[in-house]
């Protein structure tokens, strides 16, 4: 980090937040996905779904 104005300094800080953030949205998303994936299904017994996921 060379930073030597605080507009500088802002300007790192800012772009790290922003992709740090876009790298959450996605992390976000998969876990969203996979918890759907996993869920027990309204159809499936137990013993299926322990099958499933184990």
């Amino acid at each position: 980090m060379d930073a030597d104005t605080a507009k500088k300094a802002w300007d790192i800080l800012e772009e790290e937040f922003e992709s740090n953030e876009q790298v959450r949205s996605v992390k976000l998303h998969y876990l969203r996905r996979e918890f759907e994936t996993i869920k027990m299904k309204e159809s499936e017994t137990i013993e299926e779904y322990y099958g499933r996921i184990k």
